[in-house]
């Protein structure tokens, strides 16, 4: 184990470290608030479209993504303090490939099944009708692809952090708000009027892949051989698995909903296709997985099976 006093631990950061630490991660939020407060310009309805399409979009974050960025904070920072880049890279480069091999087909079943999955959660009453559907499920499908760059966040900010660096995630994210502020104008007015808030869930996602492209190269600067030829290989291949996994959902949703609704309530029928829908597109990705024989699926085992 290395004390050295230079290479003080994430607890022991002073208070404008920590304060640092906590705009870099904010990065998101802000866009979200921006997203928000423009969205009142276009109409009463576009704020709460924007709020129903976010929601589905956080949950997943929140419970793999936001996870594993609590806990790569320490491992990359005990890597840092042994100046052992090697073991840094190589935990990067998992952790990216991990999330690559989850939230790819994520990203992709909110996109082909974002109408159904939000008229099946929130369509319980007249306040919630078919017109907030398919305005919440426009946003929904241009925010569902920044799963992926929003993940990647969880990995990138970390890493800096780890590395006493809470500058650059910072100066980084001030650019990339004002990106997302510039392409959200953009958008408002060049947009026919009931699309313009799903143009600004797509300037919030651009945006911060730019912004994670950016962080990237500034990491491999810092820390050499990340293997990121690895990381595209997965991810494209995830990309390939998941394409027909959205299919193969979407067509059992659409199917199994025409014949549920001559034994069902339309609204059982609706979500006991949507649940059908989704077990058959995880079989079915899972299948395309062990084909492919995927290491991330065999590891994913491996560490279940160990537990």
């Amino acid at each position: 184990m290395n004390d050295r006093p230079d290479s003080p631990s994430h607890a022991d950061q002073p208070p404008l470290l920590a304060d640092r630490s906590f705009w870099g991660m904010a990065v998101t939020q802000f866009n979200v608030l921006i997203d928000r407060l423009l969205a009142m310009w276009i109409g009463p309805w576009a704020p709460a479209a924007l709020f129903y399409s976010e929601r589905m979009v956080y949950f997943p974050l929140g419970i793999i993504a936001t996870a594993m960025g609590t806990v790569l904070l320490p491992t990359f920072s005990s890597h840092a303090a042994m100046d052992d880049h090697e073991s840094m890279s190589g935990t990067i480069t998992h952790s990216l490939r991990q999330l690559a091999f989850i939230m790819t087909p994520a990203a992709a079943g909110l996109l082909v099944l974002s109408p159904n999955i939000l008229s099946a959660i929130f369509e319980w009453n007249g306040s919630f009708n078919a017109e907030s559907t398919l305005l919440s499920a426009r946003a929904l499908m241009f925010y569902a692809p920044g799963l992926v760059v929003f993940s990647a966040a969880k990995v990138f900010v970390p890493a800096f952090y780890a590395m006493q660096d809470t500058k650059t995630p910072v100066r980084i994210g001030v650019y990339v708000v004002l990106v997302n502020l510039v392409m959200n104008l953009i958008f408002i007015l060049v947009l026919p009027e009931y699309w313009k808030h799903a143009g600004m869930a797509l300037s919030t996602v651009i945006a911060e892949a730019l912004g994670m492209v950016v962080l990237g190269m500034i990491l491999s600067r810092r820390i050499h051989n990340i293997q990121w030829r690895g990381v595209a290989i997965a991810f494209l291949r995830y990309v390939g698995c998941s394409v027909i996994m959205a299919v193969a959902a979407w067509l059992i949703t659409k199917q199994s909903c025409s014949m549920l609704n001559t034994v069902l309530s339309a609204k059982f029928a609706q979500i006991g296709s949507l649940a059908l829908g989704i077990c058959g597109g995880a079989v079915t990705y899972l299948l395309l997985s062990i084909s492919l024989k995927s290491p991330e699926l065999e590891e994913i085992k491996s560490a279940v099976l160990r537990k």
